[in-house]
């Protein structure tokens, strides 16, 4: 059961999954357990429903957590949205190149990771 305040979710990990159709996906944990997944609109509620021994923390994100975001962004269009992290970072989600894929990364003032592979 998600836990909302102020219209917003509180991130304390971020999970890089192995997919059955290839690369990762990333997997949001609340701070009740909770598991989330990007989805078109922002985030929504994971098919996972607990983290299994395999899972790695994402390096690149979790060094910005924990952070209060809103899971769907009043100005979000398909697969066009951002979350404000900690330290000013923010986790991007951008179309991908391909049909029903997406790019992320995360963009700071001191620097641009770009996670540029397409998602399913």
């Amino acid at each position: 059961m998600p836990f909302i305040v102020n219209g917003e979710l509180r991130i304390v990990r971020v999970w890089e999954v192995n997919s059955p159709t290839g690369g990762g996906l990333l997997v949001f944990e609340e701070l009740n357990g909770a598991l989330w997944q990007l989805c078109e609109a922002g985030l929504g509620s994971s098919q996972l429903k607990h983290i299994e021994d395999d899972w790695v923390e994402h390096p690149a994100v979790q060094q910005y957590l924990p952070a209060n975001i809103t899971p769907r962004p009043s100005d979000a269009k398909p697969w066009n949205y951002e979350f404000a992290l900690t330290c000013g970072a923010i986790l991007w989600v951008r179309p991908g190149r391909y049909l029903n894929t997406f790019r992320w990364g995360i963009r700071t003032q001191w620097n641009l990771l770009d996670r540029t592979s397409d998602r399913l």
